[in-house]
Protein backbone atom coordinates (compact mmCIF):
# COMPACT_ATOMS: atom_id res chain seq x y z
CA UNK A 1 0.00 0.00 0.00
CA UNK A 2 1.58 3.13 -1.17
CA UNK A 3 2.19 5.57 1.71
CA UNK A 4 1.60 9.40 1.86
CA UNK A 5 4.94 10.27 1.56
CA UNK A 6 5.11 13.05 -0.82
CA UNK A 7 2.46 15.12 -3.38
CA UNK A 8 2.60 12.06 -5.69
CA UNK A 9 0.72 10.39 -8.49
CA UNK A 10 -2.97 10.57 -6.52
CA UNK A 11 -2.35 14.36 -5.79
CA UNK A 12 -1.65 14.68 -9.53
CA UNK A 13 -4.69 12.84 -10.41
CA UNK A 14 -7.04 15.57 -7.75
CA UNK A 15 -4.70 18.34 -9.20
CA UNK A 16 -5.69 17.79 -12.54
CA UNK A 17 -9.13 17.27 -11.83
CA UNK A 18 -9.33 20.79 -9.98
CA UNK A 19 -8.18 22.33 -12.93
CA UNK A 20 -10.60 20.85 -15.40
CA UNK A 21 -13.43 21.78 -12.49
CA UNK A 22 -11.47 25.38 -12.44
CA UNK A 23 -11.42 26.11 -16.46
CA UNK A 24 -15.12 24.97 -16.48
CA UNK A 25 -16.05 27.58 -13.61
CA UNK A 26 -14.24 30.26 -15.35
CA UNK A 27 -15.83 29.25 -18.54
CA UNK A 28 -19.34 30.30 -16.36
CA UNK A 29 -18.32 33.16 -15.42
CA UNK A 30 -18.82 34.82 -18.68
CA UNK A 31 -21.00 32.61 -20.38
CA UNK A 32 -23.59 33.05 -17.81
CA UNK A 33 -23.89 36.82 -17.70
CA UNK A 34 -23.39 37.38 -21.49
CA UNK A 35 -26.43 34.45 -21.38
CA UNK A 36 -28.50 36.65 -18.96
CA UNK A 37 -27.92 39.77 -20.47
CA UNK A 38 -28.66 38.61 -24.07
CA UNK A 39 -32.16 37.60 -22.68
CA UNK A 40 -32.93 40.69 -20.83
CA UNK A 41 -31.60 44.25 -20.53
CA UNK A 42 -33.28 44.82 -17.21
CA UNK A 43 -30.84 44.45 -14.14
CA UNK A 44 -33.05 42.60 -11.69
CA UNK A 45 -33.56 39.40 -14.45
CA UNK A 46 -30.01 39.70 -15.40
CA UNK A 47 -28.85 39.72 -11.80
CA UNK A 48 -31.13 36.88 -10.87
CA UNK A 49 -28.28 34.15 -12.81
CA UNK A 50 -25.91 35.36 -10.30
CA UNK A 51 -28.68 34.82 -7.33
CA UNK A 52 -29.24 31.37 -8.55
CA UNK A 53 -25.57 30.56 -9.31
CA UNK A 54 -24.80 31.12 -5.13
CA UNK A 55 -27.91 30.77 -3.67
CA UNK A 56 -26.80 27.18 -2.79
CA UNK A 57 -24.52 28.27 -0.70
CA UNK A 58 -26.83 29.65 1.68
CA UNK A 59 -29.37 26.54 1.69
CA UNK A 60 -26.99 24.14 1.44
CA UNK A 61 -23.49 24.70 2.43
CA UNK A 62 -23.73 22.94 5.87
CA UNK A 63 -26.13 19.71 4.29
CA UNK A 64 -22.62 19.11 1.45
CA UNK A 65 -20.20 19.14 4.52
CA UNK A 66 -22.06 16.92 6.63
CA UNK A 67 -22.52 14.73 3.05
CA UNK A 68 -18.72 14.62 2.51
CA UNK A 69 -18.29 13.53 6.19
CA UNK A 70 -20.77 10.66 6.14
CA UNK A 71 -20.21 9.35 2.65
CA UNK A 72 -17.50 8.57 0.06
CA UNK A 73 -15.80 11.78 -0.85
CA UNK A 74 -14.81 10.28 -4.24
CA UNK A 75 -18.22 9.43 -5.16
CA UNK A 76 -19.77 12.41 -3.81
CA UNK A 77 -17.70 14.37 -5.81
CA UNK A 78 -17.76 12.37 -9.10
CA UNK A 79 -21.39 12.47 -9.13
CA UNK A 80 -21.67 15.87 -8.31
CA UNK A 81 -19.34 16.97 -11.53
CA UNK A 82 -21.62 14.83 -13.40
CA UNK A 83 -24.93 16.58 -12.71
CA UNK A 84 -23.03 20.14 -12.92
CA UNK A 85 -22.20 18.42 -16.83
CA UNK A 86 -25.36 17.45 -17.41
CA UNK A 87 -27.08 20.72 -16.45
CA UNK A 88 -24.91 22.79 -18.57
CA UNK A 89 -24.87 19.94 -21.63
CA UNK A 90 -29.28 20.75 -21.19
CA UNK A 91 -28.11 24.29 -21.55
CA UNK A 92 -25.81 24.36 -24.51
CA UNK A 93 -28.75 21.93 -26.61
CA UNK A 94 -31.52 24.79 -25.66
CA UNK A 95 -28.85 27.35 -26.69
CA UNK A 96 -28.54 25.21 -29.45
CA UNK A 97 -32.23 24.98 -30.27
CA UNK A 98 -32.20 29.16 -30.00
CA UNK A 99 -34.82 28.12 -27.22
CA UNK A 100 -32.97 29.50 -24.52
CA UNK A 101 -35.08 31.01 -21.43
CA UNK A 102 -34.50 32.97 -18.66
CA UNK A 103 -36.23 30.17 -16.38
CA UNK A 104 -34.38 27.64 -17.44
CA UNK A 105 -31.11 29.35 -17.15
CA UNK A 106 -32.05 30.12 -13.53
CA UNK A 107 -32.33 26.59 -13.18
CA UNK A 108 -29.51 25.79 -14.64
CA UNK A 109 -27.33 27.86 -12.72
CA UNK A 110 -28.71 26.93 -9.66
CA UNK A 111 -28.57 23.07 -10.28
CA UNK A 112 -24.69 24.05 -11.32
CA UNK A 113 -24.17 25.97 -7.61
CA UNK A 114 -25.80 23.36 -5.86
CA UNK A 115 -23.58 20.77 -6.77
CA UNK A 116 -20.80 23.39 -6.61
CA UNK A 117 -21.15 23.18 -3.06
CA UNK A 118 -19.88 19.62 -2.82
CA UNK A 119 -17.29 19.82 -5.16
CA UNK A 120 -15.07 23.45 -3.69
CA UNK A 121 -15.59 21.95 -0.22
CA UNK A 122 -15.04 18.31 -1.06
CA UNK A 123 -11.28 19.13 -2.41
CA UNK A 124 -10.13 20.40 0.38
CA UNK A 125 -11.38 17.20 2.60
CA UNK A 126 -9.75 15.27 -0.05
CA UNK A 127 -6.05 16.55 0.25
CA UNK A 128 -5.34 15.57 3.69
CA UNK A 129 -6.11 12.29 2.79
CA UNK A 130 -3.82 11.91 -0.01
CA UNK A 131 -0.95 14.29 1.05
CA UNK A 132 0.92 13.60 3.55
CA UNK A 133 0.94 16.19 6.49
CA UNK A 134 4.53 17.95 5.88
CA UNK A 135 3.51 18.55 1.67
CA UNK A 136 0.39 19.96 3.08
CA UNK A 137 1.17 23.64 2.19
CA UNK A 138 2.51 22.61 -1.06
CA UNK A 139 -0.04 20.83 -1.98
CA UNK A 140 -2.40 23.82 -1.23
CA UNK A 141 -0.47 26.28 -3.08
CA UNK A 142 -0.67 24.17 -6.12
CA UNK A 143 -4.46 24.01 -6.18
CA UNK A 144 -4.47 27.69 -5.50
CA UNK A 145 -2.67 28.50 -8.38
CA UNK A 146 -4.24 26.21 -10.45
CA UNK A 147 -7.39 28.30 -9.16
CA UNK A 148 -6.08 31.18 -9.82
CA UNK A 149 -5.12 30.62 -13.44
CA UNK A 150 -7.81 28.99 -14.74
CA UNK A 151 -10.97 29.47 -12.80
CA UNK A 152 -10.19 33.88 -12.56
CA UNK A 153 -7.96 34.27 -15.68
CA UNK A 154 -7.56 31.81 -18.31
CA UNK A 155 -11.54 30.85 -18.21
CA UNK A 156 -13.11 34.24 -18.67
CA UNK A 157 -10.68 35.29 -20.78
CA UNK A 158 -11.44 32.41 -23.12
CA UNK A 159 -15.11 31.70 -22.16
CA UNK A 160 -15.59 36.07 -23.46
CA UNK A 161 -14.06 35.11 -27.00
CA UNK A 162 -15.27 31.48 -27.91
CA UNK A 163 -18.63 33.02 -26.86
CA UNK A 164 -18.66 35.49 -29.76
CA UNK A 165 -18.24 32.28 -32.48
CA UNK A 166 -21.34 30.38 -30.31
CA UNK A 167 -23.05 31.53 -27.19
CA UNK A 168 -23.79 27.92 -26.70
CA UNK A 169 -19.75 27.16 -27.24
CA UNK A 170 -18.41 27.93 -23.33
CA UNK A 171 -20.90 25.99 -22.00
CA UNK A 172 -20.58 23.16 -23.74
CA UNK A 173 -16.86 23.16 -23.39
CA UNK A 174 -17.71 23.22 -19.10
CA UNK A 175 -19.60 19.95 -19.68
CA UNK A 176 -17.15 18.34 -21.18
CA UNK A 177 -14.03 19.65 -18.53
CA UNK A 178 -16.98 18.69 -15.72
CA UNK A 179 -16.91 15.34 -17.15
CA UNK A 180 -12.96 14.94 -17.33
CA UNK A 181 -12.80 16.13 -13.58
CA UNK A 182 -15.39 13.51 -12.70
CA UNK A 183 -13.27 10.63 -14.25
CA UNK A 184 -10.43 11.63 -12.76
CA UNK A 185 -11.99 11.96 -9.29
CA UNK A 186 -13.32 8.38 -9.74
CA UNK A 187 -9.76 7.18 -9.96
CA UNK A 188 -8.14 8.31 -6.90
CA UNK A 189 -7.17 5.33 -4.08
CA UNK A 190 -9.59 4.08 -1.97
CA UNK A 191 -7.91 5.90 1.51
CA UNK A 192 -9.30 9.70 -0.25
CA UNK A 193 -13.00 8.55 0.02
CA UNK A 194 -12.80 6.89 3.57
CA UNK A 195 -15.07 7.61 5.89
CA UNK A 196 -13.84 9.16 9.33
CA UNK A 197 -15.70 6.37 12.35
CA UNK A 198 -17.33 7.85 15.24
CA UNK A 199 -18.45 11.34 16.64
CA UNK A 200 -21.56 11.36 14.31
CA UNK A 201 -24.80 10.95 15.55
CA UNK A 202 -27.84 9.01 13.84
CA UNK A 203 -30.03 12.30 13.09
CA UNK A 204 -28.54 14.93 10.01
CA UNK A 205 -30.37 17.62 11.96
CA UNK A 206 -28.17 17.48 15.48
CA UNK A 207 -25.25 17.80 13.81
CA UNK A 208 -26.17 20.43 11.96
CA UNK A 209 -27.42 22.42 14.97
CA UNK A 210 -23.78 21.28 16.82
CA UNK A 211 -22.39 23.43 14.01
CA UNK A 212 -24.32 26.04 14.45
CA UNK A 213 -23.40 26.11 18.15
CA UNK A 214 -20.28 26.16 17.81
CA UNK A 215 -20.00 28.65 14.93
CA UNK A 216 -22.29 30.84 17.47
CA UNK A 217 -20.65 30.12 20.84
CA UNK A 218 -16.60 30.92 18.98
CA UNK A 219 -16.51 34.57 18.62
CA UNK A 220 -13.60 34.36 16.18
CA UNK A 221 -15.37 32.03 13.95
CA UNK A 222 -18.30 34.06 14.31
CA UNK A 223 -16.50 37.50 13.36
CA UNK A 224 -14.55 35.73 10.33
CA UNK A 225 -18.03 34.80 9.12
CA UNK A 226 -19.72 37.77 9.52
CA UNK A 227 -17.31 39.25 7.57
CA UNK A 228 -16.78 37.61 4.72
CA UNK A 229 -20.70 37.24 4.38
CA UNK A 230 -20.77 41.12 4.18
CA UNK A 231 -17.46 41.13 1.88
CA UNK A 232 -19.23 38.16 -0.90
CA UNK A 233 -22.62 39.63 -0.71
CA UNK A 234 -21.17 43.78 -1.38
CA UNK A 235 -19.15 41.88 -4.22
CA UNK A 236 -21.45 39.67 -5.39
CA UNK A 237 -24.08 42.90 -5.71
CA UNK A 238 -21.56 44.34 -8.26
CA UNK A 239 -20.69 41.71 -10.16
CA UNK A 240 -24.08 40.75 -10.94
CA UNK A 241 -25.08 44.01 -13.22
CA UNK A 242 -21.24 44.11 -14.31
CA UNK A 243 -22.48 42.44 -17.72
CA UNK A 244 -24.49 45.23 -17.84
CA UNK A 245 -22.08 48.23 -17.74
CA UNK A 246 -19.55 46.49 -19.56
CA UNK A 247 -21.64 45.67 -22.71
CA UNK A 248 -24.23 48.41 -22.65
CA UNK A 249 -22.13 51.57 -20.85
CA UNK A 250 -19.15 50.62 -21.64
CA UNK A 251 -19.61 49.10 -24.98
CA UNK A 252 -17.57 46.05 -24.78
CA UNK A 253 -17.71 43.24 -26.92
CA UNK A 254 -18.54 39.35 -24.82
CA UNK A 255 -14.58 39.01 -25.41
CA UNK A 256 -13.57 42.30 -23.79
CA UNK A 257 -15.78 41.36 -21.09
CA UNK A 258 -14.08 38.19 -20.89
CA UNK A 259 -11.08 40.43 -20.34
CA UNK A 260 -12.46 42.75 -18.08
CA UNK A 261 -12.94 39.71 -15.57
CA UNK A 262 -9.56 38.52 -16.15
CA UNK A 263 -7.86 41.44 -14.86
CA UNK A 264 -9.08 40.67 -11.41
CA UNK A 265 -7.08 38.08 -11.54
CA UNK A 266 -4.03 39.64 -12.43
CA UNK A 267 -4.82 42.29 -9.09
CA UNK A 268 -5.51 39.02 -7.19
CA UNK A 269 -1.91 37.81 -8.06
CA UNK A 270 -0.49 41.16 -7.27
CA UNK A 271 -2.18 40.98 -4.55
CA UNK A 272 -0.46 37.67 -3.15
CA UNK A 273 2.64 38.93 -3.55
CA UNK A 274 1.67 41.77 -1.21
CA UNK A 275 -0.03 39.64 1.19
CA UNK A 276 3.35 38.35 2.97
CA UNK A 277 4.99 41.81 3.44
CA UNK A 278 1.49 43.63 4.44
CA UNK A 279 0.71 41.34 7.06
CA UNK A 280 4.53 41.89 8.61
CA UNK A 281 3.65 45.80 8.82
CA UNK A 282 0.13 45.36 9.84
CA UNK A 283 -1.48 43.04 12.47
CA UNK A 284 -3.49 40.40 10.97
CA UNK A 285 -6.67 41.87 11.67
CA UNK A 286 -5.93 44.62 9.70
CA UNK A 287 -4.26 43.15 6.67
CA UNK A 288 -7.56 41.32 6.26
CA UNK A 289 -9.32 45.03 6.39
CA UNK A 290 -6.83 45.80 3.83
CA UNK A 291 -8.15 43.45 1.74
CA UNK A 292 -11.67 43.25 2.06
CA UNK A 293 -11.41 46.88 1.36
CA UNK A 294 -9.83 46.42 -1.89
CA UNK A 295 -11.49 45.45 -5.24
CA UNK A 296 -10.85 41.77 -6.55
CA UNK A 297 -12.16 38.23 -5.70
CA UNK A 298 -14.21 37.86 -2.64
CA UNK A 299 -12.73 36.08 0.50
CA UNK A 300 -13.72 32.22 -0.15
CA UNK A 301 -15.95 31.11 3.14
CA UNK A 302 -14.89 27.32 1.84
CA UNK A 303 -12.43 26.23 1.42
Amino acid sequence: MRTRTDVGRGFGTLWSATGAVNIADGLMLTAFPLLAAGLSERPTEVAGVTVALHLPWLLFGLVSGLLLDRYDRRLLLAVANMIRAAALGALAAVVALGAETLVFLYSAAFAYGMCQTLVDTGVQTLTPRIVAAPHLEAANGRLMAVEMVLNRLVGPAVGGIIFAVWAGLPIALGAGALTLAALLISLLGAQAGAIAEGGRSERWWRDILEGWRFLIANSLLRALTMTVAGVNLLFSAGQAVLVLLATERLGLSSAGFGLLLAAGAVGGFLGSLAASPLKARLSGGRSLAARSSSPGRPPRSWP
